[in-house]
């Protein structure tokens, strides 16, 4: 399986690492309220890159009710300014700090799911964004559509979370 781990720390009062565009997808939002957690993010947080020589992205977590309310904005020196709507975010826990996320961009037309651990209180996230190949869709039960795992049933996506994260820490998932 090949995933694509991505780790940042707090910046500022927090840190966020977060890789939207995923493999793993759907048409319509999936995640039923029941299964929804609280939030296990708020607050700003700096998607620094590697290269010195790019802005860092920004993102303001706004959480509303088990949501969050996703806003970005890129700097290139210090606080940013202009906030703008980016996504929602809603979190399903998978294990111990380990969540499946799904998230739904200002458009509403590609829904992307990922894996995110929670570190050191919400200091940093680790994201994984799970890649998809033919083999994999199907032992997954999804459609693959130009590299990407598309899902129709939240049980789908939710059991092949499991399985990634299983695959990962090579142990044992909620």
């Amino acid at each position: 399986m090949n995933l694509r781990l991505f780790s940042l720390r707090r910046a500022a009062p927090l840190a966020l690492a977060v890789v939207l565009g995923g493999c793993w997808e759907s048409t319509t939002p999936l995640m039923p309220a029941s299964v929804q957690d609280p939030s296990p993010i708020r607050g700003k947080y700096a998607s620094v890159p590697s290269d010195p020589a790019k802005p860092a992205s920004w993102y303001r977590a706004d959480v509303q009710g088990k949501s969050v309310k996703l806003y970005s904005r890129l700097s290139k020196d210090g606080e940013p300014e202009n906030w703008s709507f980016d996504r929602t975010m809603t979190f399903d826990a998978i294990a111990k700090d380990v969540y499946l996320v799904q998230s739904v961009p200002r458009d509403e037309k590609t829904i992307n799911y990922l894996l995110m651990r929670v570190r050191d209180k919400g200091r940093e996230l680790v994201v994984v964004t799970p890649s998809c190949n033919e083999a994999q869709a199907r032992a997954y039960g999804a459609t693959l559509r130009s590299n990407n795992c598309v899902f129709g049933k939240y049980d789908t996506v939710a059991k092949a979370a499991r399985r990634a994260y299983a695959t990962v820490e090579g142990g044992d998932a909620a």
